[in-house]
């Protein structure tokens, strides 16, 4: 299993390096335009979301925008002492955001934790995903702690080349409950459709 997983990450990270920049910001801005049309997203209040990577999906407008519609926007935050990550209240992304363990940008101690049952919609990333739901992450398992313990609808958010056959999964792998891509929605549960 470790070895497919790495084997997998590895082809999916090259296929995304090979992808011209302007056809990512295309295909992000195609992805935004997903989750804004879903009613899934418009009916959240609470979001939890990420701040992208180089050659992740920029979902990064969204941020701005639901934050002047009144929601509540939460980002993961590490959590030194327990190894893990918490979802923390941003309110302003100019002063709120600084680089976290890995360079990723997290809101500040200052800014509040949240708690995982409070949380409607959570915009995950992640190397690869299948029709089924099942995630590939960076191998850390950072994201699968955090997710095991949020009950609100999870949506993971890729491009076309992220879409593989199968991941290969363990029991602690936490699936989503729907794909959002360029080209349209994978739903992994039943009666799970976002819009």
């Amino acid at each position: 299993m470790p070895t497919a997983k790495k084997q997998l990450r590895r082809a999916v990270l090259a296929a995304i390096q090979t992808e011209p920049p302007e056809a990512l910001s295309a295909a992000s801005a195609q992805i935004r335009q997903r989750i804004l049309q879903s009613d899934r997203w418009r009916r959240s209040r609470t979001i939890l979301a990420f701040a992208p990577m180089a050659r992740e999906p920029d979902i990064w407008p969204l941020i701005a925008g639901a934050l002047a519609d009144g929601l509540q926007i939460f980002l993961p935050r590490y959590v030194a002492a327990d190894d893990r990550y918490e979802p923390a209240l941003l309110r302003n992304p100019e002063a709120d955001l600084r680089p976290g363990k890995w360079g990723i940008r997290e809101p500040i101690a200052a800014c509040p934790a949240g708690t995982l049952m409070q949380l409607d919609f959570i915009l995950v990333p992640g190397v690869a995903f299948d029709a089924s739901g099942r995630r590939l992450g960076h191998g850390r398992g950072y994201y699968d702690r955090l997710l095991a313990g949020i009950s609100g609808w999870k949506c993971g958010v890729a491009f076309c080349c992220q879409i593989v056959a199968d991941v290969p999964t363990s029991p602690r792998d936490i699936g989503m409950d729907g794909v959002v891509t360029p080209g349209g929605w994978l739903l992994a549960r039943p009666g799970s459709n976002p819009t």
